[in-house]
Formats: C-alpha cells, sequence, structure tokens
C-alpha cells in the first residue's frame, strides 16, 4: 500500500533568487489535488490534507530533498495559519518561488482562518482561508485536477487505455483531504489506518463502490482509497468521485473494459487535419415566456470548433461528470477553408442558405416572438450541399431531422434540491443518439440514452454544485445530437449535426 509521491512533490522550478517580500496570488491557496477554485463547494482545505500555494518570491530556486522528521520550516520558507488568535503551523513539503507545497495540521481549527508565507525573514500579507474536517481531492496524472485520475491496480501500475481496469478487481485511488489521521504529525511515516466510520463513499459512474480501506497512503498527508471496480460499466473515460458528508471531490475518470478486452470507446483523433461540420439546431429558451429559434452553422478548417460534439468528455451512456469550469477565452482556428460563398439547405420547408461571414458559414432560419418567421426544422428528409471552393470541393449529402426532443417534465422544475437526485423526462429525439444533460456551477454534465426517455441525475453530482445566488438563475439544458457523415475532397472527415437543445432558468437549493 504504497505510492511514490511523484505528484505530490513536483516542481515548476524558475531561474531567479527571492528580492521581495513573499506574494500570494489572489485565491491562489488550494487543494494539492483537485486544484478546487475558490468559492467552490469543495474548495475548502481539510485538516491534514496538501495544499498548494501559488505567488511570486515564495520561495529558493530549488527545494531540498525530505527526510523524516519532516519540520516546519524548509529551505528558510515557514506556513502560517491562524484563527481566532490561534497560530498553527504547516509543514512545507516542496518550496519555490512560484509554488509552495504544504501539509495542514491535524491540530488546524476549522472556519475561517487567514494564511501568511514567510521567507528569509519578509512574511506576505495574510490572505483568507476556510478550513473543514474533510475535503477530498483525487490526484490526476497530468497534475491539473481533470481527467486521468490516480488511480492503479493491484500491481501498483496507473491504469491507462492500453491498461484499462476490470470489473470486480481491486483498485486503488490517491489522493489529499481524507481527514485528520491518528499520529500523522510528519515525525514518521503515517501509520495506515483504516477510518470506516468516515460517510465516504467512492462513486464508478452513478454506481456506488465498495470501499475496503480510506485512510493515509505512504506519506505525511497523502491519502489512499481501496474499493472494488463496480460491474456494468465500461468506458475509457468513466468518471469518478469521492465523497465525504456533503462535500464532493474533484471528478476524475478511468478506463474500465471487460477482462482481455481494451476500453470500449477510444476517441478518434484528427489533430490538425482539415475537417468540416455543419450544424443545425432547434434552440428553446424556457423562462416566463418560451423562445424558439431554429439556426445553423458551418465551419471546415482545423482546429474544429464550428459545432457541438455531443459528448465532448467522451461520457459512457448514463453517467455524469461535475466540477467543471467553463473557460471564456476560445482560440480562433489557425486555418479555416474555402467551401464556396455558402451552403444550402434543403428540407420540408424550403431551402435556406448558410452564408460565410468570417471563418464559418451562418443564418438565424426562423423563431418565435413578435413577426418571427415560422420554424423551420421541422421532422423530415433534408440535403446539404456545398457548390465548393478553392479549398474544399462541392458535396451533396441527405440525412434526416428526427422529431424534436420535448422535455416532458420541465414544468416540475424550477428549485431544485442539490441533496436529492433529479428526474427528467422527455419524449421524442433520434432514438439512437444520446441527451447530453448540463448546468450549475461548477458546470455538471450527464450523459443519457435517448430511447430510455428518462434519466436521473444522482444526489452526488448536485451535491457538487453550489447553491445559486438570491436574485438570480442558474441553468438546466438538455441537448440532443442526431449526426450524418459526409464527404468532400480537401477534408478527411464530415460531420452534419442535427441538434436540439432546450434551457430552463433553474435554482439550486
Amino acid at each position: 500500500m504504497k505510492l511514490i509521491l511523484w505528484l505530490v512533490v513536483f516542481a515548476i522550478l524558475l531561474e531567479g533568487t527571492v528580492a521581495a517580500q513573499p506574494q500570494i496570488a489572489p485565491n491562489g491557496v488550494v487543494n494539492a489535488a483537485s486544484s478546487a477554485p475558490v468559492g467552490w463547494p469543495n474548495s475548502s482545505l481539510a485538516q491534514g490534507s496538501i495544499f498548494s500555494i501559488y505567488g511570486t518570491n515564495l520561495g529558493p530556486a530549488s527545494s531540498p530533498a525530505l527526510a523524516f522528521p519532516l519540520q516546519t520550516a524548509l529551505a528558510g520558507v515557514s506556513v502560517q495559519v491562524a484563527s481566532e488568535g490561534v497560530a498553527v503551523n504547516a509543514i512545507p513539503i516542496f518550496v519555490g518561488p512560484n509554488q509552495i507545497n504544504a501539509v495542514l495540521s491535524d491540530g488546524t481549527p476549522t472556519g475561517a482562518a487567514t494564511l501568511t508565507v514567510t521567507y528569509s525573514g519578509q512574511t506576505s500579507a495574510a490572505v483568507p482561508v476556510q478550513i473543514i474536517a474533510h475535503s477530498m481531492g483525487i490526484f490526476t496524472a497530468n497534475v491539473s485536477g481533470y481527467r486521468g485520475g490516480v488511480i492503479t491496480g493491484a500491481n501498483g501500475q496507473l491504469y491507462s487505455l492500453d491498461s484499462p481496469a476490470n470489473p470486480g478487481e481491486a483498485a486503488t485511488l490517491w489522493g489529499t483531504g481524507i481527514g485528520p489521521s491518528p499520529g500523522d504529525d510528519g515525525s514518521a511515516p503515517p501509520r495506515e489506518i483504516d477510518m470506516p466510520s468516515l460517510p465516504l463513499s467512492v462513486h464508478v459512474g452513478s454506481q456506488a463502490a465498495t470501499v475496503t480501506y480510506r485512510g493515509r497512503g505512504g506519506f505525511t498527508g497523502e491519502d489512499q482509497i481501496d474499493f472494488v471496480v463496480p460491474p456494468g460499466i465500461t468506458g475509457c473515460f468513466v468518471p469518478v468521485a469521492v465523497q465525504i458528508g456533503n462535500v464532493v471531490s474533484n471528478f476524475v475518470t478511468m478506463p474500465i473494459a471487460p477482462n482481455g478486452e481494451p476500453c470500449p470507446d477510444q476517441p478518434m483523433v484528427y489533430p490538425n487535419v482539415p475537417t468540416g461540420s455543419i450544424g443545425l439546431t432547434r434552440n428553446t429558451m424556457i423562462g416566463p415566456k418560451a423562445t424558439t429559434t431554429d439556426s445553423g452553422v458551418a465551419f471546415f478548417g482545423s482546429p474544429q470548433i464550428g459545432s457541438v460534439s455531443g459528448n465532448p468528455f467522451f461520457l459512457p451512456p448514463n453517467t455524469c461528470t461535475g466540477n467543471i469550469l467553463v473557460r471564456s477565452v476560445i482560440s480562433i482556428p489557425p486555418a479555416t477553408l474555402d467551401a464556396g460563398p455558402s451552403i444550402t439547405i434543403t428540407g420540408p420547408n424550403g431551402t435556406q442558405q448558410l452564408n460565410r461571414s468570417g471563418f464559418s458559414y451562418s443564418a438565424e432560419f426562423s423563431g418565435s416572438g413578435a413577426n418571427a418567421e415560422p420554424l423551420y426544422l421541422s421532422a423530415g428528409n433534408y440535403t446539404a450541399s456545398g457548390p465548393g471552393g478553392t479549398d474544399v470541393g462541392p458535396f451533396s449529402r441527405n440525412f434526416t431531422v428526427p422529431e424534436p426532443l420535448t422535455w416532458t417534465n420541465q414544468g416540475n422544475i424550477s428549485s431544485v434540491d442539490r441533496s436529492a437526485a433529479l428526474d427528467l423526462t422527455w419524449t421524442g429525439g433520434d432514438p439512437n443518439a444520446t441527451v447530453e444533460i448540463m448546468g450549475g456551477i461548477p458546470l455538471f454534465i450527464c450523459n443519457a440514452r435517448v430511447s430510455d426517455g428518462r434519466f436521473t441525475v444522482p444526489g452526488f453530482v448536485l451535491a457538487s454544485l453550489a447553491t445559486t445566488p438570491a436574485g438570480s438563475a442558474d441553468i438546466i439544458r438538455l441537448s440532443a445530437n442526431s449526426i450524418t457523415p459526409f464527404i468532400a475532397t480537401g477534408i478527411v472527415r464530415g460531420t452534419i449535426y442535427s441538434n436540439v437543445t432546450i434551457v430552463k432558468n433553474v435554482t439550486f437549493q
């Protein structure tokens, strides 16, 4: 039950020497495994956990090697947490100019506190932190808090797409934040003491796994959770999360496949190759008055940004992931292709043109509201065609727009209880497609089968969301894609998306 602490004592080393007061970056103190942004429900620091401090002039150019007993100062760097007149020293385990990793003492009082860094006799300004008993973070292979979790098999090897876990076998998840553990004060490697009384659960996909050990691993502040991979779930990117009480960890992924088989849904990657997409969308906004619009967009070039993929996180059916940070910056693609002046869409309600503007083709077909034209994207047979341009040859492709998805119980959903599961029902849609369900802050995404007609968002997923602030609203969005491939000279892959998106304002309580 050991793991080399290669993800904990990591460094981003920059040349230079400290010559000024340490400066902690705004919101720069986070769980070392999850990096959950300050303000998220899982962003508090747990007693006994490893946390990271980011900033400038925090420490020397290189960090000394560690040896037990660990000390409260490392290379002239110390970290102190103060609450209501009580000051407790943390244990630094890595120090550098822009980052410190430290272990929070088990005895640090819970509640609101302040944190300071002292280096070479100079002390930073105090920054606020929140201390609680338990707040788990799962380490990730890319040290980002997202995607592939540090989850190993009985042989101690990290699971990978080429070496997935098998249902029924024992696995170990590595993280920090499980809470205080008796005797783990840094004087020696911690004792491996199981804590079965903790209200801890491991969720693999939407299933609760059997947990056989939850406690310290091989290093101070490092936690391991041993569990049995549950049956009935396979995929290259099966979401995994840990819940302790009402606090849910970051969501990571692990590959699972039947014994001796590769994971079943490895994504096809087309790096920097020319592709094309044509997306037709019916979008309904449900508020005091429902508004529906039909529109189209097309893009030819690389990378592909012109349409929604339908399952951007490669979630297996009937699973969810959470704690997703939506970034506001979209990079303009470095290469666009000319497919002609316009793309023509022909269907039961006539012909529409997607006209080129900038690096894409787009048009709003119709919409509800004052003076709006009738909706265009009725169910039926359509053709998408292009005359060709300097880069992409002419093409014509028949496809079907299915009966639109209808969210049947949306009228019953306005305030969502984050402590309970949420049932969603629908009719219509392409029976071979999937429904992507998303909402909240931080964002959650679930992937369900259209043919099932319903999905229950698990309670642990909703528990990962923040409460909606008074006077504002969040959303729940259902989106279903029907996908048809097409070919044209000049691109290696073309895709037509017929999409229905339904958005409703809700509050999470």
